[in-house]
């Protein structure tokens, strides 16, 4: 059996597993398609898919004895669900480990951006110790204690953040989640947005934290942005078309908003020469907010017990789409319980 992983697992503990447990493992460079042999077609049973490699349905269609496509985080995005629920293979991801770096990765960012860590390190490089001075005036940074953060999805990532905010800076917490019940908001603390823009207009600190989809592309736009004010800031850990870039260069620019940290692009990896990049109010890093050294050998696992679980004939716990089980593909080389 050949488990192909687009792109590196990140730790050695997954693939460990997967071979322990009969698979050959390989990892192909995917950025964002893969180049495939005959062979690898004809054997891969398992994909793991790691950004920016994408599982289309051609990929799938090219492969006959593929049984399990696994996100290598919580994200699918990257992965045509439709076609492989049209195959009949399960997809499965891995909740649950992603959201606690991805909140410390967003917070970090915070206090980078309110207290000017950022500029005062290139500053200090560049110009010595006489730019203290600049720091002591007009360019002093302020605190994150007691501001309003405000969180667009309070999912696990966006309750961490919620959570961190609240009990280590006692800042007020505004959260726009129309799923979420007022008894759920009020036991943690939050207060309900009703409207994405309101909750723009009332906070110090703009958090966007959901799935990217039709309905959140350009979630924050124009107007959200001039809502938000020369006083605040906008930090984008989810995914970059959350965001409208053009608006928010301009924004930025213009300085109608303080500054922005940004770990999503769009598109992604961005252009050489990105003009958000080129910002001093802006901090960016390169989509990493989820990964972390404890992270990603819980991913890895994740990854590679749920590959087990399928071609043992277990149910996954993390199935993205259930329809496909029991599975039933021609060439299936599952075995045991299906129940």
């Amino acid at each position: 059996m050949l488990c192909i992983s687009l792109n590196s697992m990140l730790h050695e503990a997954g693939p460990e597993t997967l071979r322990a447990g009969g698979f050959e493992f390989k990892a192909v460079a995917a950025n964002p398609t893969p180049s495939l042999s005959d062979s690898e077609r004809a054997e891969t049973v398992a994909l793991v898919a790691r950004n920016p490699g994408r599982v289309t349905a051609e990929i799938i269609r090219a492969l006959p004895r593929l049984q399990i496509i696994s996100a290598a985080g919580a994200g699918i995005d990257h992965i045509d669900v439709s076609a492989a629920t049209g195959a009949g293979v399960p997809v499965v991801n891995n909740p649950g480990v992603g959201p606690r770096p991805v909140a410390e990765h967003v917070v970090g960012m915070m206090l980078a951006l309110t207290k000017r860590i950022a500029v005062a390190d290139r500053r200090l490089r560049t110009d010595g110790w006489t730019t203290r001075r600049a720091f002591l005036n007009e360019e002093m940074g302020g605190e994150l204690t007691g501001k309003t953060v405000g969180i667009i999805g309070l999912g696990a990532i966006g309750t961490h953040i919620a959570r961190m905010c609240r009990g280590g800076f006692e800042a007020t917490i505004l959260a726009y989640s129309p799923s979420k019940s007022e008894e759920h908001l009020r036991a943690l603390g939050i207060t309900r947005a009703n409207t994405v823009l309101d909750l723009c207009a009332a906070s110090d600190f703009v958090v966007p934290i959901v799935p990217y989809s039709n309905k959140t592309h350009h979630l924050i736009g124009e107007r959200e942005l001039r809502a938000i004010g020369p006083s605040g800031f906008l930090v984008n850990a989810s995914r970059g078309a959350v965001v409208d870039q053009v608006a928010l260069f301009q924004a930025l620019t213009e300085r109608r908003i303080a500054g922005a940290g940004i770990d999503v692009f769009d598109p992604e990896p961005p252009e050489p020469g990105d003009p958000l990049c080129s910002l001093d109010n802006v901090i960016v890093t390169p989509h990493i907010a989820g990964l972390s050294i404890e992270a990603v050998r819980e991913l890895s696992l994740s990854s590679a017990k749920q590959i087990l679980d399928v071609v043992a004939g277990r149910r996954p716990p993390f199935l993205v789409n259930p329809e496909t089980w029991p599975p039933a593909r021609e060439g299936s080389v599952l075995g045991g319980d299906n129940a």
